[in-house]
């Protein structure tokens, strides 16, 4: 595997351990030894690591503001008719549960 990182990146092996030493300070990766070689795998989900990058990417560009990022995809990024439709459709979903949870207290 290192070997495909330094071939798709120019990476060298330093360069990749350095990178997966501050992956593994930060707990987004678990290292374990085998042997003298270390075994790495995701110590977070997808949806975790997703989460997170939007919020740092909000908090960065958008100053932590997501209506300008909103705005951002549907003027820049021209957003295709069918990704419109669907973000309207979870906006709405989103409501409708916001709307029944403060019902119900």
């Amino acid at each position: 595997m290192l070997e495909e990182i330094g071939r798709e990146t120019g990476w060298a092996y330093t360069t990749v351990k350095t990178l997966l030493a501050r992956m593994v300070a930060k707990g987004a990766v678990r290292a374990r030894k085998r042997g003298n070689a270390s075994q790495y795998e995701p110590a977070v989900s997808p949806a975790t690591a997703r989460r997170s990058a939007v919020r740092a990417l909000v908090d960065r560009a958008f100053q932590g503001a997501v209506a300008p990022l909103l705005h951002h995809l549907v003027e820049e990024e021209r957003l295709s008719a069918a990704d419109r439709a669907e973000l309207k459709r979870r906006i709405r979903a989103i409501e409708k549960e916001v709307s029944r949870r403060g019902q119900g207290r």
